[in-house]
C-alpha cells in the first residue's frame, strides 16, 4: 500500500503534480541530514511529506530505489493523465518536447526523420483495417478489446506530428485553422455534402 502511494503522483508544493520518481528527489534532496543519494530525511522544510509517508527514512529510500527505475522509464515529469476537453495543444507539444529533450533526442528529430517516422506509424495504424470492409473497420475501431492498440498507434502518429511542429516552428492551431478555412472554400457545403469527389470535380 505504501509503495503504491509513493509510486503514484505527489504534490510538488506549488499545486502541481509530478511523478514520485522525479518529484521525490526534489522534495527530499535539499536541507540538512542527508542520508544517501542526496535524499534528505530530516531538517527539510517540507515536513508534511515525511509525516504523510510515516515511514523511516531508510525505508523510503529503499522504496524509491525500487520504484524509480521502472517508473521513470514509463513517465516524463510532465506526462500526466488528461483528456481532450482539458488538455491544450500547447500542453501536448510541451510534453512531447520535454520527453525528447530529457533523452537528448532532438539531434535525431530532423523534419525528414520525423515525417518518415510519422508515415511509418500511420502504416501501423492502418494495419488492423487492411482488407476489411468500411463497416467492419468501424466495428473494429469501436471494439473495446481492440481500441487500446488502435489508440496506441494513433498516439504515435500524433506525437510525431506534434514533435514535427515543435522542430519546424509551426503553430499547429494556426496551421489547422488556415487549412480548414481553405478546405471550406474548396468544399462549399452546398456542393460537397454527401459527396467524396475531389474539389476540382464537384
Amino acid at each position: 500500500m505504501l509503495a503504491a502511494r509513493i509510486g503514484l503522483f505527489v504534490s510538488d508544493g506549488n499545486g502541481d503534480r509530478a511523478h514520485a520518481a522525479t518529484a521525490l528527489p526534489g522534495l527530499l534532496g535539499a536541507g540538512a541530514g542527508a542520508a544517501g543519494d542526496g535524499m534528505v530525511c530530516s531538517g527539510h522544510p517540507r515536513t508534511w511529506l515525511r509525516s504523510a509517508l510515516q515511514v523511516p527514512c531508510q525505508v523510503r529510500i529503499a522504496i524509491f530505489r525500487e520504484i524509480a527505475p521502472r517508473r521513470a522509464a514509463r513517465y516524463s515529469p510532465a506526462m500526466t493523465s488528461g483528456s481532450d476537453d482539458s488538455t491544450t495543444v500547447a500542453a501536448l507539444k510541451a510534453r512531447v518536447l520535454a520527453f525528447a529533450r530529457e533523452r537528448d533526442w532532438e539531434q535525431f528529430h530532423s523534419p525528414k526523420n520525423l515525417s518518415m517516422a510519422l508515415a511509418a506509424e500511420a502504416g501501423e495504424l492502418m494495419e488492423p483495417f487492411l482488407w476489411v470492409s468500411p463497416e467492419e473497420a468501424r466495428r473494429l475501431a469501436a471494439d473495446p478489446a481492440r481500441q487500446p492498440r488502435i489508440a496506441d498507434e494513433l498516439a504515435d502518429v500524433v506525437v510525431y506530428a506534434l514533435q514535427f511542429a515543435n522542430m519546424a516552428g509551426i503553430d499547429l492551431s494556426s496551421a489547422i485553422a488556415t487549412k480548414m478555412a481553405a478546405n471550406a472554400a474548396k468544399y462549399p457545403v452546398e456542393r460537397a455534402r454527401s459527396r467524396s469527389d475531389k474539389y476540382d470535380e464537384l
